[in-house]
């Protein structure tokens, strides 16, 4: 999975700043899941030690667990894959806002 991030770009005086954030959540086992999706696991498939000298794992999540882009296939059976969307960069306006604590 590719990190995702935010690009803000704005006038300080007469210079024009950008600044790039990674909004990316960290992943893990207990990350939020939709219902039905396969959560995050790693195991390791190999140790260094006596005759391995790398250590090596696998992990199991489901495409959907943090920050991420769908393919319109996840949407529509017979919509594209991944594989057959393009690569080029999402971009455009974005709105940044920080939310305040729930009451109670």
């Amino acid at each position: 999975m590719l990190p995702f991030r935010l690009c803000v770009s704005y006038r300080l005086e007469s210079t024009l700043v950008k600044r790039l954030w990674d909004i990316s959540p960290p992943i893990a086992p207990d990350s939020p899941l939709f219902p039905g999706d396969q959560a995050y696991s790693q195991q390791w498939t190999a140790r260094i030690g006596p005759g391995c000298p790398v250590n090596l794992s696998a992990i199991t999540m489901s495409p959907h667990i943090g920050a991420h882009a769908d393919a319109p296939l996840h949407y529509a059976d017979d919509a594209r894959r991944s594989a057959k969307s393009t690569s080029r960069p999402t971009s455009g306006p974005a709105a940044w806002s920080t939310p305040s604590a729930r009451p109670g």
